[in-house]
């Protein structure tokens, strides 16, 4: 029956890592060396196991007592708020001393550890998904408004190349001799014929 449970406990433990990529280690010993700390043989078995990936390791020193500590790779803490895992740890602690049975506690843990991470996973997608989609909002705006303003420049460019155009242009009007009509005594042009004393 134990088998059975500890066989359970690693298929939910490898369907967890499969679904969010976070690794879940447990290592059970009845001493440890002399002068090793739970922490310390935590922290060597993380680099062995872990490595770069994001990862929690539940190190139990049965003749410490029932409660196992939990250490989270520097991954992890890089991955969630230090809040945020501080609390899940707490409150699988808090779960744990709830169990009667010493045997139960781990498994117990371990469960309630994941289902924690799970929704820190959750809170981290959807903030980051949150993010992009306000990022492409900014962008489009920012888009629309240089848009707007780089047609509004063109006009204006365009109306002030009009302008200098038009005041460039000179009109000039061609001298034109018309000649005398209908007996008058002035041609067409002509406005005014001063006649000079002396001539004639």
């Amino acid at each position: 029956m134990l088998e059975d449970a500890h066989a359970s406990l690693a298929a939910e433990m490898r369907q967890f890592e499969e679904k969010t990529g976070l690794l879940v280690f447990v290592d059970t010993n009845t001493y440890l060396e002399q002068g090793t700390k739970a922490v310390d043989r935590a922290r060597a078995l993380a680099g062995a196991w872990i490595g770069e990936r994001p990862g929690i390791i539940f190190c139990l020193n049965r003749s410490a007592g029932s409660v196992p500590f939990m250490f989270f790779s520097p991954e992890l803490t890089k991955r969630y708020p230090e809040p945020d895992l501080s609390r899940s740890a707490n409150e699988t602690a808090a779960a744990m001393d709830r169990v009667s049975a010493p045997e139960n506690r781990l498994p117990v843990g371990v469960r309630v550890m994941m289902n924690r991470l799970r929704a820190l996973e959750a809170d981290r997608v959807s903030r980051n998904r949150l993010f992009h989609r306000r990022d492409l909002e900014m962008m489009a705006v920012f888009g629309c408004v240089a848009l707007a303003f780089g047609l509004l420049a063109g006009i204006l460019i365009r109306m002030n190349h009009r302008r200098e155009a038009l005041d460039a242009v000179q009109h000039h009007f061609p001298e034109v001799e018309v000649g005398q009509r209908f007996s008058a005594p002035c041609g067409g042009g002509v406005i005014v014929e001063v006649e000079t004393p002396g001539k004639g």
